[in-house]
């Protein structure tokens, strides 16, 4: 027989140290939202002054909103792992 496969395995590495959950808190979300908000609201109502429909403004504003609230929840998480 194939000496080899005999040999035991080599002992496992240790696990890394549990990690907080990087789900956004309640207050987090009452700074962000608010803030996305006023972004989306200025981004259609300057659409809407530069010519455009009520329906493309809707969706420039959708869009301002989504793109505001992801960079502030990624900020207020940067932030977070720096304050620890």
């Amino acid at each position: 027989m194939n000496d080899r496969f005999s040999k035991t395995l080599p002992a496992r590495a240790p696990s890394p140290p549990a990690r907080r959950s990087a789900k956004p808190h309640r207050t987090t979300a009452l700074y962000v939202l608010p803030g996305a908000l006023t972004v989306s609201l200025l981004a259609g109502w300057l659409s809407v002054l530069a010519g455009s429909n009520l329906p493309t403004a809707a969706l420039t504003g959708g869009g301002a909103f989504a793109g505001a609230a992801g960079l502030l929840l990624s900020v207020a998480h940067h932030a977070a792992e720096k304050r620890k």
